[in-house]
Parts: structure tokens; C-alpha cells; sequence
């Protein structure tokens, strides 16, 4: 049974304003803010982790790195820690 969603993560060229709207207007708090020097597009990455409610939300902004748009077709990401019941299976 689906519980709660863990958390979603969001790609943005513009990280400060951002973590404005989402703490400021949204009212998420501040988890964990990190710096990566070298991602693997081999560009410096920075990755800031907001929290409301238990339901987090992890902005990343790429530094010198060209992020293709959004999907313009239906996508489902979900997560499942240890079941060894379930059969993984290939969705588009």
C-alpha cells in the first residue's frame, strides 16, 4: 500500500530564489544544503534539502551545465526498500 511520498526532486537554474518561494511562501525548513564539486556530468552540483511535514524537497542547480526540459510524456519514480516479494518491471 502506498503510504507517503519520501521526498521529489526539482532541477532549477536559479537555486536561491528557489529556496525562497519554498521556505518563505511554502513554509518548508531547511535540512541540508551540500556542495558537490563534481557531479557525474562532471560539473559542480549543489543540492538543498527541504522538509514539511515529512515530505521533502531536494532543489538542484548544475553550475556549467546544459539540463535537458522536462519530459513532456507521463513518468513515475517510487522507491521500495527491501521487499524481496516484488519483481522489478520496465515502465517508460
Amino acid at each position: 500500500m502506498f503510504k507517503k511520498i519520501d521526498h521529489v526532486e526539482i532541477i532549477t537554474d536559479d537555486l536561491e530564489r528557489s529556496v525562497d518561494f519554498y521556505t518563505n511562501v511554502l513554509g518548508f525548513t531547511h535540512k541540508l544544503r551540500q556542495h558537490i564539486e563534481r557531479s557525474t556530468l562532471g560539473v559542480p552540483l549543489d543540492v538543498v534539502l527541504l522538509d514539511l511535514g515529512g515530505t521533502a524537497v531536494e532543489l538542484i542547480s548544475y553550475t556549467g551545465a546544459t539540463v535537458a526540459p522536462s519530459p513532456t510524456g507521463e513518468q513515475l519514480g517510487y522507491r521500495m526498500v527491501n521487499d524481496r516479494r516484488l519483481k522489478p518491471t520496465a515502465c517508460e
